[in-house]
Order: structure tokens, then C-alpha cells, then sequence
């Protein structure tokens, strides 16, 4: 499954002069390109503006009107029809398109998909038997798009006449996280997260649902290799998988064709031999997307994933915000035998969502004592805190990794909320040193709730403070400590006395295991917001799978202290927006982390991410060369 990076809106561009290598003019803005950085700027002056925003504000009502209208027209239209085939119809469109143009970064066709499916699942299948036309299919799913995109537009402007607040800015930046797909990390290690993070659990899972965590992802794999060996081309030529698994069937003499369908479950059969189906044919939708179970283990997985018609209806009046079921229960089941997976992406990207619901939903008590307690050594906080020592050590194998150090910081010189324990006694997450540096590392494991990923300002607030505040507050009391005296030590678990040599390069990182999108790159306005603590400096804040990646492609401690010293001065540009931090690696490797700045009164700077990243991506997902810096490059001041 590719990633998914931070989405940007398409913008016809035309080629230009010498000035910039691309360039746009929306009327009332203008976006341009030098390199692989897009730059954006408004073009009016502020009464123009505030004519601008008084007219959005003014036809806002009207937009949601218009979205209320569409919902019912899409509902009305998915529920007169057969649901599977439905479903079916925009999950073959979705899928095509996303085959069609995988070098793209477009969400479009997996949200409207996804879309579909929540909306389906909130009542019965009342026409069953009654397939859609192709017309009618094209409708919905351009209605799915138009819906997502004018929500978009909806909240981005909910204060459109107002002076611009920074509360309102992160509330539409998470908005537009939760709306946009958004792919966590590379798919390599999603699955390694989730097998060292459950494998403690298995126990608990073969007592209440008899198969292992493992099981789950073995499963979904197993499904959608059974789905593409089913598929063929319009010219009617097999799928790879099938022609393969064919192909070693003839090889080795094993039997009749009988054989071969018995050996390979996950295949259609009709007449007794294996049957192909195009993607677009209305009348194989059923067929195609039908689940034939592999084995008794995979038999379970399903059944425990599965969400029957009028067990979504807490989507409610159908607003794309609204709380989904469909992403913790991916399969949909009709009747009491038939299983149908629709979206080949959902479980991936959901894994550690569904694995912690199954445990949720067996046994609250386990889940609440044994997951997430802090006490027990296989909970959730240990697990992560243990996992990001360890892709430290991977990174800089020769600085020396402590865990839960501590230290007596009694009379500390700055005023910080977390500064303020009676006996003086903190702890930090993990200390690092080396002879080059040292390295002050805090670890949050939270999770970013529902309402928060809704845009509740309050939630929102509460849990980046959790997820990010805290940390970059503990970081900065740890780095005080470091630097109020040469003599300050730190003792270990096992009582060993740890003095930093180097108190020249301190650095401190704070690790997140919840996924918040670009937010984590928006220091400035997470201070703002009262997220981040106004008297403390800003660690370097990474997402425990963009660490993951840059465990493996580090190349020494040198190139990591080169790229901090040059990447967390730019949390101070306030021009930066929606940043991935693995896109910076690329900028790094390619351009020395230099942010063109070519157009000085520009409003917004991004960049290119899936440009940025395509060396990256070859790696973790193509097998090609591990990425290296080209240091022919000379940054200038």
C-alpha cells in the first residue's frame, strides 16, 4: 500500500519566464514555483480582502445548504439500489483510478470509496436485487467528491470575517487531516509496529477470538491477493497473481483442475473452473468483491471485522465528520454467510485502530490495566517507549541510550509548568550521550480522541498539549537542568551516575505515537494556541513512524547533528506550512534543507512532497538504494 502524504488542491499551471519555473494566477492569488518549493501569495489589497471574506461569509449558509442537498441526493440514490453493487461500482471506480495514477498524491478516490461505504451501512439493504446503472455510478461518486470538497471549503472559512486567529487555523488544519486520507507511514513499518505492539497481547487474543494479532494482517494480505487474482483485463487477459499460481499448478503436475481450486480457496468458481471478473462490470461486482475464506484462522478474522447493514447508524444525517464504524470493522457482511471486502486500503491503514478495539471491545478492564496502563511492562506507553530507545541505538549506534533516567532539579531557573513537583524529582524518557552530544529525548504514546480529530477546539487543545506540549516542556526543564550547572548528573534505573561530557550540543526530541498530520511541524502556532509553553524553545517533534524512517537512513551522528542544526531553526519561519518531516529529509539530501527565498513577501511556503520523497519511498517500498546526501550543494546564509 503507497503512503499517503499531505494532500495539496490541483492548480492548473502554465509555463513562464526566467522569475520562477511555474506560475498560477487565481484572480485573487497567485501560486509559483522555483524548484521543488511552491510558493503562495494574496494578490488584494486588505479592503479587497475584507470584501472577499465578507462575500464567503455571506454565501457560507448557502454552501452547507447546497452540501445538505447533495447528501440527500447521494443517500437517496445509494439506498434505491442493490448496496453490494453499490459499493461494488465506487470501489471499482476508486480502484481504477488509484491503479490508473499512482504517481499522483490524490485522496479523492479512497475517501469517496470509504465514504460510500459509512453511508450504506447506516440502514438495511432494503433493494436488494435492483444493480445500478454505470450513470448512476458516475453520479454518486462525483456527488462523494463534491460533498468532501465542499466541506473543505465550509470549514476552512467558518471564519472567514474575522481577524485571522490562530484557534481557527489549527481547528481547520485538523479538519482537513481527518477529511484527506492520510497515510501515517511506510506500510514496512506499520506492520512492524503493529506485530512488536500486539505480539505481547496474543494470549489475550487466542483466549477471546482464537486467532493471533498476526492473523489480522496475514489476513487482509491473503484477501486482497485472492481479490486481484480474480481480476482480469478488459481484453480478458488474467491477473499476474493468477496466471502465476496457474502456471506452478501446471509445473507440478498436481492433479486436476479441481485440485487447483481447492488449493487456492480465495478463487471465484463458476462451472467448475476458476472465473475472472472486470473491474467495471456491473453484473460481477457481487462476485468480485465476495470474500471465499482461506482458512479456519482467516474465517475468524473476518467474522470479527465485520459490520452488518444498520450498524453504522451513528453516521447519522451522513456529514463526512461524523464518526465511521466502517474504519474499526473495514468487512461488510449480508445475511449470515456472505463477507465482502471493498477497499483494499482500509485495514492497512487502520491496523493498530482495529487490533486496539478488538481488545477494547473483548475485555475493558485488560484493556485498561494491561494496554494502556504505564504499570504493567506489555502496556501500549512502555512498549512505545521501549521501541524508540531502540531506534535511537539503530540510528547512532554509538552514543550510549538510557531509559527512564532521573534527576533532582530543586530550585529550577525557569518558571515551567512542568517545573513545579514539591521534591524536586523528574524524570527524563530516554538520555543519549556521546562524545559529539547529548540527547534529551520524551516519548508520549497518547492517542488523539475523536472529537479532537473533529475539530473540538477544547479536545484538540487538550490533546496536543498531551501529545506534544508536554513533551517539548519536559525536554526543555530536562535541558535547564543540563545547562544550570557542569556538575548536574542524572541517575539510571540502576543507580549509575550519568554526567553529560558534551553541554555544548544539546539536543532535545520529542516523539509522538498519535498521528496529527502537519500540526507536528507548527510549533509556532501550537504556542499560539497555549499547546506549547511561551518561555521554552522548540524540540525537534517527530512522528514515531517518520523516526522509524529515519532510523534506517541516517547515515552517521554527524549527518543527524548536521540536519538538527539546520532543521530546527526553521519552526521559526513562520511562511512554512503543512511540513513533512520526511519530505525535509529529502530537501536535506537534495538542497542541504535550503528553503528557497526567492519571494520574500509570499504568504506560504510548502513543498513538493511526493518530489521531496521519491527517493525515500523507492527505498522503503521499491527496494532501490538507501538515499544519500549530495553534498555538492553549498546552502547559503
Amino acid at each position: 500500500m503507497p503512503k499517503s502524504h499531505v494532500r495539496k488542491n490541483k492548480i492548473k499551471k502554465k509555463k513562464v519566464g526566467k522569475e520562477y519555473d511555474e506560475y498560477f494566477d487565481g484572480g485573487y492569488y497567485e501560486v509559483f514555483r522555483r524548484g521543488k518549493n511552491v510558493f503562495s501569495r494574496l494578490k488584494m489589497t486588505k479592503e479587497e480582502h475584507a470584501q472577499w471574506m465578507l462575500q464567503i461569509e455571506e454565501n457560507r449558509p448557502k454552501l452547507f445548504e447546497e452540501i445538505k442537498q447533495f447528501i440527500e441526493e447521494v443517500k437517496s440514490l445509494i439506498f434505491a439500489h442493490d448496496k453490494i453493487f453499490i459499493i461494488g461500482g465506487i470501489a471499482s471506480l476508486a480502484f481504477d483510478e488509484m491503479e490508473n495514477n499512482q504517481g499522483t498524491d490524490d485522496s479523492d478516490p479512497e475517501v469517496a470509496m470509504e465514504y460510500c461505504q459509512s453511508i450504506a451501512l447506516t440502514s438495511q439493504n432494503l433493494n436488494s436485487g435492483v444493480p445500478p446503472t454505470k450513470e448512476i455510478l458516475d453520479k454518486i461518486y462525483e456527488l462523494l467528491k463534491t460533498i468532501r470538497s465542499h466541506f473543505k471549503y465550509y470549514y476552512i472559512f467558518e471564519n472567514a470575517n474575522q481577524e485571522p486567529d490562530v484557534k481557527s487555523e489549527i481547528r481547520a488544519s485538523m479538519i482537513a487531516e481527518t477529511l484527506y486520507i492520510r497515510g501515517e507511514g511506510y506500510l514496512k513499518h506499520i506492520k512492524e509496529l503493529f506485530t512488536e505492539l500486539f505480539s505481547s497481547h496474543d494470549s489475550f487474543f487466542q483466549k477471546h477470538y482464537s486467532f493471533h494479532s498476526s492473523d489480522i494482517i496475514k489476513t487482509f494480505e491473503d484477501l486482497e491477493n485472492s481479490f486481484r487474482s480474480r481480476l482480469t483485463s478488459k481484453d480478458r487477459i488474467p491477473n499476474p497473481i493468477f496466471l502465476s499460481r496457474f502456471r506452478w499448478w501446471q509445473l507440478t503436475g498436481n492433479g486436476s483442475p479441481e485440485t487447483f481450486l481447492k488449493q487456492n480457496p480465495g478463487f471465484a468458481v463458476e462451472n467448475g473452473v476458476a472465473a475472472l471478473y472486470y473491474i467495471h462490470e456491473i453484473n460481477s461486482f457481487e462476485k468480485l468483491y465476495r470474500i471465499r475464506h482461506l482458512d479456519e484462522i482467516q474465517e475468524k478474522v473476518v467474522k470479527a471485522l465485520a459490520l452488518k447493514f444498520n450498524e453504522n447508524s451513528n453516521f447519522g444525517d451522513c456529514e463526512v465528520l461524523n464518526e465511521s464504524k466502517i474504519f474499526l470493522y473495514p468487512i461488510v457482511q449480508e445475511g449470515n454467510d456472505n463477507y465482502y471486502l471493498f477497499s483494499m486500503y482500509l485495514g492497512a491503514r487502520n491496523y493498530i485502530n482495529i487490533a486496539m478495539n478488538l481488545i477494547r471491545q473483548a475485555d475493558i478492564n485488560y484493556y485498561n490495566k494491561s494496554f494502556l496502563s504505564s504499570r504493567v511492562l506489555i502496556s501500549k506507553d512502555n512498549f512505545i517507549e521501549r521501541k524508540v530507545k531502540s531506534l535511537f541505538e539503530k540510528m547512532l549506534p554509538n552514543v550510549k541510550f538510557y531509559p527512564n533516567v532521573k534527576y533532582n532539579y530543586s530550585t529550577p531557573s525557569i518558571d515551567l509548568k512542568c517545573a513545579n513537583a514539591q521534591d524536586g524529582i523528574y524524570e527524563l524518557d530516554i538520555l543519549g550521550l556521546s562524545e559529539n552530544a547529548t540527547y534529551l529525548i520524551e516519548v508520549k504514546a497518547g492517542l488523539l480522541n475523536e472529537k479532537a480529530k473533529r475539530g473540538a477546539i477544547l479536545s484538540l487543545q487538550s490533546d496536543l498539549t498531551k501529545l506534544i506540549g508536554n513533551a517539548i516542556c519536559q525536554s526543555y526543564r530536562a535541558y535547564s537542568f543540563v545547562m544550570d550547572n557542569p556538575n548536574n548528573v542524572f541517575v539510571s534505573k540502576d543507580t549509575e551516575t550519568l554526567k553529560p561530557s558534551n553541554r555544548k550540543n544539546v539536543y532535545r526530541v520529542s516523539v509522538s505515537f498519535s498521528y496529527v498530520g502537519g500540526l507536528i511541524s507548527s510549533l509556532d502556532k501550537l504556542q499560539q494556541f497555549g499547546v506549547i509553553e511561551k518561555n521554552v524553545e522548540f524540540a525537534w517533534t517527530i512522528n514515531i513512524h517518520d523516526l522509524m524512517a529515519f532510523s534506517e537512513i541516517i547515515d552517521s551522528e554527524n549527518e543527524f547533528i548536521d540536519y538538527l542544526n539546520k532543521r530546527i531553526p526553521l519552526y521559526q519561519d513562520k511562511r512554512l506550512v503543512n511540513l513533512d518531516e520526511t519530505a525535509l529529509l529529502g530537501l536535506y539530501y537534495a538542497d542541504d534543507l535550503r528553503i528557497h527565498k526567492d519571494f520574500k513577501d509570499s504568504d506560504s511556503v510548502g513543498l513538493n512532497t511526493r518530489s521531496y520523497t521519491k527517493d525515500i519511498d523507492a527505498f522503503f517500498e521499491k527496494n532501490g538504494g538507501k538515499p544519500k546526501k549530495n553534498n555538492t550543494s553549498k546552502r547559503k546564509n
